[in-house]
């Protein structure tokens, strides 16, 4: 306490020091010095914007048709006459990332049989076919479920155990996008994928990119029927869905070339995918989409895969 007296005496003493009167001071002009104004607080980093997917609950994504064809059936040869095809709607209720940081999504969904004249199980070669429950969808009788979760990094495959309808036709696959990725997700897929043809055919072309979305291979396949040369060619658009699809079966022989040429001057496959564009519809306007473009158009207005929020705008 003694202490803290001498300390306030003596400011005491010096601030009447400073009051005497007739001192001989001299005075300071500050005219020109810099004022210093409180600016506040500089402004908070918010940093980067929260991860978004392109698509959005209300969204409804249609594949008019997907399925497959064969080149000879009770119909007869010709297009359309031994086919299994059906049609898809998928309306997104929810769209969320889960604890390993990869996109789901929730959707109310509506497969309608369109031509069922060969048995689903004339498809079974296929990847495609593992995209829906083939079997159960007729011209007769359409199958639906609610509330299905959708996930969006399993690549194509052969396989049931690892592709199957709630691994299609939802994906992210470009890293250009805010959604929350580097390019991993799709480059891990495309591993996996690579890993699961070259499972099957040690030789296998096999081609993946990320910036196309591209999934493609060529390879010798016996699974369940006699050996063939099997093209699987999978393309996703920004958009955040499997745009396209190309996959067809032809006899193998030795010394074949994996790869393109060997299906040029093959006009009718004994087994062929069957896949059409998407089309999306947002807020009431309908959208075809397009795996050359990378687009989703209506007229000259397209929707923007960075903010699924944003309207629509003037196609690039």
């Amino acid at each position: 306490m003694n202490h803290m007296r001498r300390n306030v005496t003596l400011f005491a003493a010096l601030s009447a020091g400073f009051a005497v009167s007739g001192c001989d001071c001299l005075v300071i002009d500050d005219n020109n010095f810099t004022q210093v104004r409180d600016a506040g607080f500089p402004p908070t980093d918010a940093g980067p914007p929260p991860p978004v997917f392109p698509l959005k609950a209300g969204d409804q994504l249609t594949i008019p048709q997907f399925g497959g064809r064969v080149d000879t059936c009770e119909g007869g040869g010709t297009e359309g006459a031994c086919d299994r095809n059906v049609k898809a709607d998928f309306l997104i209720v929810d769209v969320k990332r889960n604890e390993s940081q990869r996109w789901e999504l929730t959707a109310d969904v509506v497969y309608t049989g369109l031509v069922d004249t060969i048995p689903a199980t004339a498809l079974t070669r296929l990847a495609l076919e593992n995209a829906a429950e083939f079997g159960s969808i007729n011209v007769s009788s359409s199958v639906s479920a609610r509330g299905a979760l959708f996930t969006t990094d399993v690549p194509a495959g052969l396989e049931t155990a690892a592709f199957g309808p709630n691994n299609f036709p939802f994906f992210q696959g470009e890293n250009d996008l805010n959604d929350g990725d580097d390019g991993s997700v799709f480059n891990e897929a495309a591993a996996e994928f690579t890993e699961a043809i070259r499972g099957l055919d040690p030789q296998a072309e096999v081609e993946t990119q990320l910036g196309a979305g591209k999934f493609e291979a060529f390879f010798k396949d016996d699974l369940n029927g006699p050996v063939s040369l099997h093209k699987l060619a999978v393309q996703v658009h920004p958009m955040g869905f499997v745009c396209g699809w190309d996959e067809a079966l032809i006899p193998y022989s030795e010394g074949m070339t994996r790869g393109q040429s060997s299906f040029q001057n093959v006009a009718n496959p004994p087994l062929t995918a069957s896949f059409f564009q998407p089309r999306l519809t947002r807020d009431s306007v309908t959208y075809q989409c397009s795996c050359f473009s990378l687009t989703c158009r209506n007229g000259t207005q397209c929707l923007d895969p960075t903010d699924p929020d944003a309207p629509p705008s003037e196609c690039p």
